[in-house]
C-alpha cells in the first residue's frame, strides 16, 4: 500500500485536541442555562412527566405522500435545513447521512453507489445504476447531477431497484431531490455564508401570491465562490476550487380544485479547476516517462504541478411542467414534463508534471426530453398507479488526449481521441398495486415493461494515427416484476418483505469501437422493520437484503481504450440499521449502520496493471467502493435561554476500507476513515435572524474519493480524487 503520509500537510491540532473542542462546544448548552430555565425546569419535572414525541415523518417516495413508517421499503428522509445546518453544500458530502450510500467524484462526474451497485465507468455515454430525480424528473448524465442542491426542500434516498414506480429504471435504488414550492404567503431567506478557503456563499429565496388564489411564485438564488483545496505549482492557480451561480423560478396554479400545476425553470452554471492529483506510480518497475526525463510532482497530495491550463465549466438549463388532475375522488391523474440542455468541458492533466506529455481534454453536450403519466386510483382495498414513460436524449461528447510534443508540434493530432454522437431512446410501462387484504395484511404487486434502443456514430483514433469509424444500432427490452407483503403488528409496528427485480439499460460507449455492452439485471430480497417504541420516542427501523446481480456492467483500460465490459454475476448481502431516539424533550440520538458483503461470485478477467495476458478469477473480491460496514451516530441538543435558543448537534461518520477497483489492490484503496462534524445554531427570540457555526471534517482527515490506475500507455500512474478537508465556517440567516 502506498504511504501518503510524507505527501500531506500537517495540521496545527491534534485530532484529540480538536475532537475534544468540537464536543465542548456543542455540549456546553448543557450546563449553561439561565436561572430562569433551571426553575421552570424543576418545575416540570415535579409536575408532569414529558410528553414529548418523536415527529411524523412524511415522504413520497411510492408516488403518494405517506409516513415513512407506512413505508414497505428502505427509504431515507434528509431534510434541506439539516443540508444548510451542517454546512453540505453538495452530492458529495451526502453519504454521512443515509446508510450504504457511497458518493465520489472523479473527472467531475459524480459516481454514486448503493447498496455496492453503482456507476463503474466513466466514459462518455455511460449509464448510472443509481437513478437521480429532481422534482420527479430524471437527470440522465452523472456529471450533470450536481446542479440542484439549493432551496431543497427535502431528499428522499430510496435503496433497491424501484421500476414498478418510477419512469427512468435503475438497478441500485435512486436519489430524489425535492426542491421548495411557492406558497400563497409571502416567505423567503437569506443565507449569507463565510468559510475558510476564502469561502463566500449566498443562497436565498422569496416566494408569495402573484394572483390571490389562483398563482403562487418562487424564485431562488445561489452564488458560491470558494478558493482551491489546493493549487497549481506551475502557475499558482487554484486547484479543486469552486465558482457557480444558480437560479431557480418556480410558478404553480391552484385556482381550481380538480387542477394543479407547478413549473420550474433552472440555470446552473459553474467555472472551476478539478483535476486528478498523481499518488505515484502503479508497478515500481514501470514509472511513467514524463518522471523519468525530470518532471517533477507536487510534493502535497492536494497540489498538482502541471503545464496545462486545468479547468472546466458545466452549464445547465432545465424545465420541468408537473401537472394534476383530479378525475374523480379517488382517480387522479398526473403528468411530468422535462426539458435539459447540458454542457461540460474538463481539462486535466494525466502525468502531475510540468513537461508536456499527456492532458486530458473532455466534451459534452446533452439534450433530452422525457414524458411521464401517472394514473393513479384509490379504491376501496386497493391503492394502484399506472405509468407511462418515454426519455430521448441526444448526446454529442469527446475525449482527447494530447500527446508529447511530436503530436502537438509535427503532427498536429491527438495522441488518442473518441468522439461521437448518440442517440438513445427509452419506452416503459409500468404498474403498481397494494391490496388491502384485511386491516392489517396488505400485498404489493407490480411490473414493468421496458425498451431501450440506442445508436451512435463516432471514430477512434489510436497514436498511429490510424482512424476507427463507428456505427452502431442496439435495442434492448425487459420485464421486470415487483412483489411485496407487510404487516402490521401494531399502530407503532410494522415488518415487510419483497422481491423486485432492476434492469439498466445497455451501454455503448461513445468514441469506443467495442460492441455495445448488454443490459444489468439485479434481484433483490429484502425483509424489514418499521417501528416506534416508548411513546413515539424511538424509531427503530432495519432492513436486511441480499440481491444477485447478472451481467453486471464494469469499465476496464486496455491499451488506452475504455472498454466497458459485463461481469458475470455479482452477490450482495447486508443490513441496515436506521435509529432516532428522543433522550430527553432537548437531546435527541441518531444512529445509523450497515454491513454489506458485496462480492464478485463470477468474473473471469484480465489485470492489464500486472498480467495484460493472463486470466484471473476474481471471484469472492469485493465490488469497487463497497465498504463492509459504515456506521455514523449524531446528537443534538436543543437549549431555549432568556432572548435566544441553540440547538447543537456534532456527529461521528466511520467508514471501513473499501477499494475503488475491482482487483482488491493496494494501490487503489482507501483504509478505514473516521470523520468528525459539528455545527451550533443560535436563533434570537423576536428576531428573524439566526447564525450558524459549522465544521466538516474537524481533524482533517484526508481520504482519497476514487483512484484511477491508468493503462500502460501512461505509465500505469495512479491518479486520485480527494475528499473535500478540514472547512469551517459561519452563516448568517435571514427569513421572513
Amino acid at each position: 500500500m502506498i504511504d501518503f503520509k510524507s505527501r500531506l500537510g500537517s495540521t496545527s491540532l491534534g485530532h484529540q485536541s480538536l475532537t475534544l473542542i468540537a464536543m465542548s462546544l456543542c455540549m456546553a448548552t448543557y450546563t449553561i442555562p439561565s436561572s430562569a430555565q433551571e426553575v421552570d425546569s424543576n418545575q416540570k419535572v415535579e409536575q408532569e412527566k414529558s410528553s414529548a414525541k418523536l415527529e411524523v415523518i412524511l415522504v413520497t417516495s411510492q408516488r403518494r405522500t405517506e409516513a415513512l413508517q407506512d413505508v414497505p421499503t428502505a427509504v431515507t428522509r434528509i431534510d434541506g435545513n439539516d443540508l444548510a445546518d451542517e454546512g453540505i453544500p453538495d452530492l458529495l458530502e451526502l453519504q454521512s447521512l443515509a446508510p450504504n450510500l457511497q458518493i465520489s467524484v472523479a473527472a467531475g462526474m459524480p459516481r454514486v453507489y448503493i447498496r455496492g451497485i453503482g456507476l463503474t465507468s466513466f466514459a462518455m455515454g455511460s449509464e448510472p445504476s443509481v437513478a437521480f430525480h429532481v422534482d420527479g424528473a430524471v437527470i440522465s448524465r452523472p456529471s450533470a447531477q450536481a446542479s440542484s442542491f439549493f432551496d431543497v426542500d427535502r431528499i428522499e434516498v430510496l435503496r433497491g431497484p424501484q421500476g414498478s414506480l418510477y419512469g427512468r429504471n435503475a438497478t441500485g435504488g435512486s436519489l430524489n431531490v425535492h426542491t421548495r414550492r411557492p406558497t400563497d404567503a409571502v416567505e423567503g431567506y437569506a443565507n449569507f455564508q463565510s468559510g475558510n478557503y476564502g469561502l463566500l456563499d449566498l443562497e436565498a429565496a422569496v416566494g408569495g401570491a402573484l394572483v390571490e388564489g389562483e398563482f403562487n411564485g418562487r424564485i431562488a438564488v445561489k452564488i458560491r465562490k470558494r478558493d482551491g483545496y489546493g493549487v497549481n505549482q506551475f502557475d499558482g492557480r487554484d486547484l479543486d476550487n469552486e465558482d457557480l451561480t444558480a437560479v431557480r423560478a418556480g410558478l404553480s396554479y391552484a385556482g381550481s380544485e380538480d387542477f394543479d400545476a407547478f413549473l420550474s425553470l433552472t440555470h446552473f452554471e459553474t467555472d472551476a479547476a478539478g483535476d486528478y492529483h498523481y499518488i505515484g506510480q502503479a508497478r515500481p518497475d514501470i514509472t511513467p516517462r514524463e518522471i523519468v526525463l525530470g518532471g517533477q510532482v507536487a510534493d502535497n497530495i492536494r497540489d498538482n504541478n502541471s503545464e496545462n491550463l486545468i479547468g472546466g465549466s458545466k452549464d445547465l438549463d432545465t424545465l420541468t411542467l408537473q401537472m394534476n388532475w383530479n378525475l374523480s375522488d379517488t382517480v387522479t391523474l398526473n403528468s411530468i414534463t422535462n426539458y435539459l440542455d447540458y454542457v461540460r468541458h474538463a481539462r486535466t492533466d494525466l502525468n502531475g508534471t510540468p513537461l508536456q506529455f499527456y492532458a486530458n481534454n473532455q466534451f459534452e453536450s446533452s439534450t433530452h426530453y422525457s414524458q411521464e403519466f401517472q394514473f393513479n386510483w384509490d379504491g376501496d382495498n386497493h391503492t394502484t398507479l399506472f405509468g407511462l414513460y418515454y426519455f430521448n436524449e441526444d448526446i454529442d461528447a469527446s475525449i482527447t488526449i494530447e500527446g508529447p510534443p511530436p503530436y502537438t508540434s509535427v503532427l498536429n493530432r491527438p495522441f488518442l481521441q473518441f468522439e461521437g454522437q448518440q442517440e438513445s431512446e427509452s419506452y416503459a410501462a409500468f404498474w403498481n398495486t397494494t391490496w388491502k387484504l384485511t386491516e392489517s395484511l396488505s400485498l404489493t404487486t407490480g411490473l414493468r415493461y421496458s425498451k431501450d434502443e440506442k445508436q451512435d456514430v463516432g471514430t477512434r483514433t489510436i497514436p498511429t494515427g490510424v482512424v476507427f469509424p463507428i456505427a452502431r444500432d442496439e435495442a434492448w427490452d425487459a420485464l421486470t416484476p415487483t412483489l411485496g407483503i407487510d404487516y402490521t403488528i401494531s399502530d407503532d409496528i410494522m415488518v415487510y418483505a419483497k422481491i423486485a427485480e432492476g434492469y439498466k439499460t445497455g451501454v455503448m460507449n461513445i468514441g469506443n469501437n467495442s460492441p455495445a455492452v448488454d443490459p444489468e439485471t439485479v434481484i433483490s430480497y429484502e425483509a424489514g422493520i418499521k417501528s416506534r417504541l416508548f411513546d413515539q420516542r424511538l424509531q427503530l427501523n432495519m432492513a436486511l437484503f441480499n440481491t444477485t446481480i447478472e451481467d453486471m456492467q464494469v469499465q476496464r483500460p486496455v491499451d488506452g481504450n475504455l472498454i466497458t465490459v459485463n461481469a458475470a454475476e455479482a452477490d450482495i448481502k447486508g443490513i441496515e440499521l436506521e435509529t432516532i431516539a428522543l433522550i430527553t424533550d432537548n437531546l435527541t440520538l441518531k444512529f445509523n449502520a450497515a454491513y454489506l458483503k458485496a462480492e464478485f461470485a463470477e468474473f473471469v478477467t484480465a489485470n492489464t496493471t500486472f498480467t495484460p495476458n493472463v486470466l484471473e478469477d476474481l471471484a469472492g473480491n469485493p465490488l469497487p467502493n463497497s465498504p463492509r460496514t459504515q456506521a455514523d451516530i449524531s446528537l443534538e441538543y436543543y437549549s431555549d435561554f432568556e432572548n435566544f435558543e441553540i440547538k447543537s448537534r456534532v456527529q461521528y461518520a466511520y467508514t471501513d476500507e473499501r477499494w475503488f477497483n475491482e482487483f482488491q489492490e493496494d494501490i487503489s484503496y482507501q483504509s478505514s476513515t473516521t470523520v468528525l462534524n459539528a455545527n451550533v445554531l443560535f436563533r434570537f427570540e423576536n428576531s428573524d435572524w439566526s447564525l450558524n457555526i459549522w465544521g466538516r471534517n474537524l481533524t482533517d482527515e484526508t481520504i482519497l474519493s476514487h483512484v484511477n490506475v491508468t493503462s500502460s500507455t501512461i505509465g500505469h500512474a495512479l491518479l486520485a480524487t480527494l475528499m473535500p478537508p478540514r472547512t469551517y465556517g459561519l452563516t448568517a440567516s435571514y427569513e421572513f
